[in-house]
């Protein structure tokens, strides 16, 4: 007892021990992971048995801010392969791993977990969706004390009012953070909303407002050799042609004429064509107009085939939640089977409890009945001594006849005893049996040819019958004699599956294969055992 309790001390100490190491090689994964991201590194598939082992391990390990790094870390790995739906549920998984009653609560990455979320919306073209995580993003991105990182945020809502078509909403959203930039002195920020809010200027023909913007946003980036955003260029040029700056707005449309994108190409060709109008130059007007009109084709096929990808992300989307509350209702049913299976388990365990006691109540009655017995026989031999000094015949053959009976109902018992006490025992007993019983619990030992041996020596010699019974009946092969045996032992179909390294598909399959050849019935595997543990 106390060298078992010493081992169990010892586990427990092992597990701990392992447990930390791989607790400390999860976050070191975890890290590794987040750099790459943060390197924004693009991730592909073969990420995703990483991102899995990850969540699998901070599920139940890990600390809130841990499984929401986690689940955020997924969410882009499935971002980059574009697949939407599961980014999406992975972000929310995230949302739902946070602790907001906590102190130390990773506000900053629980912000940029909503930005991520409202950039697929916005690539879904589901502005309420991509508007309430932006709110959420600017709420928690508060709580962070990130004032850039929040202001972002609310000026990113610009664009789904944009897609809900509500041009005052974009237009007060802009002007509100582009008075908060100019208060923190955000200068980058400044020029960039100052060339948004032109545009609309321009859209909406208030070009004093426009150039208002404009002379800000040159006043912002002062000196500074920037790229300029395509659209802001077309926008420029849009307004040089209206105020009559014809030069200007050439050189704004041109530059975009020899750009790879269609939209821009577009853009240029519209301009020159606007422009050349004013000049009247019918030439150029009627040579600008067909190329627009070509371009505009052939990008409106090109817009067809994403506007179709995007439908069909937003339809696997919708299924994939319809998926999920499936999930959820078969988790639940499953839990309600494992209850009731785990019911009928220790029901059935206190039934063999209840059943064991019984057989050995019985066996300890027979037990005192035998040695009772065994006293009356020997008062029945002192009877029959004294009767034949006495030469009483008659008494002497009734004597006689009582100690064969006695005799006849010591050898009945002796049998049952003898199966119930020495056949089972000495297999269990044996060192050959408790070796077998050790490499079920090793699994990295494997049984050799020399132990089946053993085993089946043991076999044959405490029932006789077995082996020549089952060959007399069908010619077996080694492995199926090898588990013929094991089931005789009564070893569980796991322990047999371990022993023979075979699936438990195929033990249930060869059970019922043999009960047909060796018994020459049709059934399940179970009847097969029941017949089996009977030879002796």
């Amino acid at each position: 007892m106390k060298h078992l309790r010493t081992y169990f001390i010892l586990t427990i100490i092992a597990f701990v021990i392992a447990s930390c190491t791989d607790g400390e090689q999860m976050r070191q994964r975890l890290a590794d992971v987040q750099a790459c991201n943060q390197a924004d590194t693009v991730f592909s598939s073969r990420w995703l048995p990483t991102a899995d082992s990850i969540v699998d391990y901070f599920d139940s390990h890990g600390t809130p801010n841990e499984r929401l790094m986690a689940h955020y870390l997924q969410g882009r790995v499935y971002h980059d392969m574009g697949e939407a739906p599961q980014a999406i549920e992975e972000y929310h998984r995230a949302v739902e791993c946070a602790d907001t009653t906590s102190t130390d609560c990773d506000y900053d990455l629980l912000a940029k977990v909503h930005g991520q979320a409202a950039s697929l919306f916005m690539e879904q073209l589901m502005p309420n969706e991509m508007l309430e995580e932006l709110h959420k993003e600017a709420y928690y991105a508060k709580m962070a004390n990130d004032t850039l990182h929040q202001l972002v945020a609310i000026a990113w809502q610009h664009s789904a009012y944009d897609m809900l078509n509500q041009p005052d909403s974009s237009v007060s959203v802009l002007q509100f953070v582009l008075g908060k930039y100019q208060e923190y002195g955000y200068r980058e920020d400044v020029a960039s909303t100052a060339s948004t809010l032109c545009i609309y200027m321009v859209e909406r023909k208030d070009f004093d407002s426009a150039r208002k913007y404009i002379e800000l946003r040159n006043e912002a980036m002062g000196h500074q050799m920037v790229v300029e955003d395509s659209i802001i260029v077309y926008y420029l040029g849009m307004y040089h042609l209206e105020v009559g700056n014809l030069d200007s707005a050439e050189q704004h449309f041109r530059g975009l004429l020899h750009s790879q994108n269609l939209n821009n190409r577009e853009a240029a060709c519209k301009g020159l064509t606007s422009l050349y109008q004013v000049k009247a130059v019918c030439d150029s007007v009627a040579k600008y107009s067909m190329l627009s009109y070509q371009i505009a084709d052939k990008r409106f096929q090109i817009s067809n085939k994403e506007e179709l990808q995007n439908k069909q992300a937003l339809y696997n989307y919708n299924r994939n939640q319809r998926l999920a509350q499936e999930r959820a209702l078969e988790a639940s049913r499953n839990k309600a089977g494992m209850m009731l299976f785990a019911f009928l388990s220790i029901l059935l365990f206190l039934s063999i409890l209840t059943y064991w006691h019984r057989k050995k109540r019985q066996i300890n009655q027979m037990e005192t009945e035998y040695y009772h017995l065994m006293e009356l026989q020997e008062q029945a031999r002192f009877d029959l001594v004294k009767m034949k000094d006495e030469e009483k015949e008659e008494l002497l053959r009734q004597k006689e006849k009582e100690i064969q009976g006695y005799q006849q109902a010591i050898d009945e018992i002796q049998k049952v005893l003898k199966k119930e006490q020495t056949i089972e025992p000495t297999l269990a007993d044996s060192d050959v049996y408790k070796h077998f019983v050790s490499l079920t619990r090793h699994t990295n030992e494997k049984v050799c040819k020399k132990d089946w041996a053993e085993l089946s020596k043991l076999v044959d010699g405490c029932l006789p019958h077995f082996r020549s019974t089952l060959y007399s009946k069908y010619h077996l092969n080694e492995l199926d004699y090898h588990l013929c045996l094991l089931i005789r032992l009564h070893f569980s179909l796991s322990e047999i599956g371990i022993l023979l390294e075979e699936s438990p598909q195929y033990i249930s399959k060869r059970r019922k294969s043999l009960l047909k050849c060796i018994f020459h019935q049709e059934g399940k595997p179970e009847i097969f055992d029941r017949l089996l543990t009977r030879i002796s």
